[in-house]
Formats: structure tokens, sequence, C-alpha cells
């Protein structure tokens, strides 16, 4: 079976998690600059790691949606170059559970922040990993 990449889409920085082959399990991947050279590195990424699917973080209750267009149009451009089916998750608790979970771990300053967006990728892919797949909001271009 083939993988599914998590993301946490940010402006700076793209965090990126992997499922494992029987989808069951996540694991932060890498923590990417958001900028010209990430489209190169996902075909990359999908290329060596069989993704057919993506799970990309949404702030669906979050009281500022102000980021949503910026995700939304990110997905856009996932769904036209890949074509693959794209799953919205919740993001809206997924930094601050992993900021904490990196604390708990002794880390802080630099190292926090190099691993905090891939982290938070995990914790979306893993809620996602934990509900019935049937029951998941798939993005559908026209309708959003």
């Amino acid at each position: 079976m083939a993988r599914i990449l998590g993301i946490d889409y940010g402006s700076k920085h793209i965090g990126l998690a992997l499922s494992d082959e029987m989808r069951i399990i996540a694991s932060p991947f890498e923590t990417v600059s958001n900028d010209e050279k990430f489209w190169d590195y996902l075909q990359n990424i999908i290329q060596k790691n069989n993704i057919d699917a993506f799970v990309i973080g949404v702030p669906l209750h979050s009281g500022d949606n102000s980021f949503e267009p910026h995700v939304l149009g990110f997905m856009r451009k996932v769904k036209r170059l890949y074509g693959f089916p794209i799953y919205m998750q919740d993001e809206s608790l997924s930094s601050k559970e992993s900021r904490d979970f990196l604390i708990s771990t002794g880390k802080r300053g630099k190292k926090l922040k190099q691993k905090l967006d891939s982290y938070a990728a995990q914790s979306i892919l893993n809620e996602f990993l934990q509900k019935d797949i049937s029951k998941a909001e798939i993005f559908a271009e026209e309708g959003k």
C-alpha cells in the first residue's frame, strides 16, 4: 500500500510527515522552506516514498481563519500538479501540542524551531489516521 504525506503548510516553512505503508503510524519527516525549490523537492519525496494521498492541515476550528485562503490556494496547486486525493484535517492545536511535546523532550530555541513544523505535520497526519477514512473530509476544488 502507498504512503500518505501529511503537510503543515506555513508561509515560511512547510512541515512534512509520512505514514508507514500500512497507514497506521505517522512519523515526522522534515521541515522545508516554503520557496520556489519546494515543488521540485515535493515531487522527489512523492516518487521516493510511494505517496498516493495527502493530508493537509487546515485551520477549521480556530477563531482566526485569515490564513485559510493561503492553505486552500496551496491545496489547489497540489491537486492540480498531482491529482491525488487531498484530505483536510483540522490543525488548530497541532503546533501547540507539538511544541509542548518537544519542550518536554528538552528541545529549546533553534532545535525546537527546526523540528516543530514536521512534528505538527505528524500530529495532523496522526489525527487523520486514527479516524474512519470514509468519514474524512476530502478537498474538492469546486467546493471551496
